[in-house]
């Protein structure tokens, strides 16, 4: 046989034999599908407003995801691989939602931010509300009027009590440290009650508070109402003295400039139509902000933008309504009338009111 012909024919095997085993295509590897909004639900709503958001590539441990409504951050309640619920912030604003999930982002469509006015129940069946803060996860703290405890509400509803606290103010600081004027004979007592419930006196005055706030370094204000003095308490425990003078003070808040904001009568007299609001700079000036219905008992809070809100009693048949007060404009008021007996909303973040009610 002619060995040409047995090689050629050898090497024309393996050559089609190497041919057959290169021409299988190799398998097909599918790519993870990328962080993407499909579409979010509803398309527009006040703060607090449950946002539910389709996707992909959300990730189901909820501390790897994050959501914004223009461009602010929103708290996000649950979550899988396709879904995240999330809560409109206060004040976002009409704009975009994003999701970031680790260091992928994703936009979606336009929310539209509703900033009308609503009146709606928060929570029913308590026993003389008076009190109320709110702290950054959500929860919820009242205080109940002659019970002498304070009621913590968490987002599903359940509910702890802090008992043996008379509170004649509450108020919560940027690191959810609740503090709480408490009613100790002819004293108040300043009491901290921190995240894990461990509670601590920082201070003491003479005399009788109506409200409570906090500023950002952890500096109490408030007013004592049988001394007709706003009082400020450091995060030592030193005492000070910052406005004199004003009769039957109750009611504070603090302005993002370092303004206290006092509900006071301008007169020495008990007359509702001699209501004022005033404001203390950080330099210690005293002047009148502006004039409302007062009737010895009012809720203040100052949102980012420095609106102020005032709850209003009509005296003589106890109800009211909450006003809003624009910096140095004139008071309008909400869509809230006939609240028995509107009373305290202290630096609640979300910017609601609570009334007592009618027991």
């Amino acid at each position: 046989m002619n060995r040409s012909f047995l090689s050629c024919g050898l090497l024309g095997a393996i050559v089609f034999a190497s041919c057959s085993k290169n021409s299988t295509p190799p398998a097909t590897i599918t790519p993870p599908p990328s962080l993407s909004i499909t579409n979010f639900s509803p398309s527009n709503g006040p703060d607090s407003t449950l946002v539910t958001i389709t996707g992909t590539a959300f990730n189901s441990t909820l501390a790897n995801n994050s959501v914004y409504f223009n461009g602010v951050p929103a708290r996000i309640v649950s979550g899988t691989d396709s879904t995240l619920v999330a809560v409109v912030p206060e004040l976002a604003g009409t704009g975009s939602i994003v999701v970031k999930v680790n260091a992928n982002v994703a936009g979606g469509g336009i929310f539209t931010y509703d900033t009308s006015y609503r009146l709606s129940t928060v929570v029913d069946g308590l026993s003389g509300p008076t009190y109320l803060a709110i702290d950054t996860t959500g929860n919820l703290y009242v205080s109940l009027y002659g019970n002498s405890t304070i009621l913590k509400i968490d987002t599903s509803g359940s509910r702890t009590t802090l008992p043996n606290l008379p509170a004649t103010g509450l108020a919560i600081d940027i690191h959810n440290n609740l503090f709480a004027a408490v009613a100790s004979g002819a004293e108040i007592l300043l009491v901290k009650v921190d995240p894990a419930g461990d509670t601590t006196i920082i201070g003491s005055t003479i005399g009788f508070d109506l409200g409570l706030a906090v500023d950002t370094s952890g500096n109490l204000y408030f007013c004592n109402v049988t001394q007709n003095l706003v009082e400020k308490i450091t995060a030592l425990g030193v005492l000070d003295t910052i406005a004199n003078g004003l009769f039957s003070p109750s009611g504070i808040g603090l302005g993002s400039n370092g303004t206290v904001y006092v509900a006071n009568y301008s007169l020495s007299a008990y007359d509702n139509a001699a209501g004022a609001l005033t404001a203390i700079s950080p330099t210690g000036n005293v002047s009148t902000y502006s004039t409302i219905l007062y009737s010895g008992d009012a809720g203040i809070l100052v949102d980012g933008n420095n609106d102020i809100y005032i709850t209003v009693e009509n005296a003589g048949n106890s109800t009211g309504w909450v006003e809003k007060i624009p910096p140095l404009g004139t008071p309008v008021p909400l869509p809230s009338p006939n609240l028995y007996l509107p009373l305290w909303d202290s630096e609640g973040q979300e910017g609601k009111f609570i009334r007592r009610s009618a027991g």
